[in-house]
């Protein structure tokens, strides 16, 4: 069984439409335009930026630790780290 009828089984049967679906005439985008809007998230947070960061999985247990000990959140601990950064290299 192919993976496209499987899902097809799952979904069930498909409800057919008696009035033809139109489409509202779609606005011109740029390239630039477009792949912003595909990358952008909604966040609740202005002016926040998502940022990776890969550390030693003995660090993060760590850290993990001395976090929930101090009431903090390791995104905080860090914020303040980066904080204390910039004021310090300006």
């Amino acid at each position: 069984m192919t993976t496209r009828a499987r899902v097809a089984d799952q979904a069930g049967p498909r409800k057919k439409t008696t009035t033809p679906v139109t489409k509202a005439p779609a606005k011109k985008t740029t390239r630039k335009a477009a792949v912003k809007k595909a990358f952008q998230q909604p966040s609740t947070r202005d002016f926040v930026k998502k940022m990776t960061v890969e550390i030693d999985q003995d660090a993060h247990a760590e850290l993990k630790m001395i976090a929930a000990r101090d009431g903090v959140t390791i995104r905080e601990i860090i914020s303040d780290l980066i904080d204390g950064y910039v004021k310090k290299h300006r």
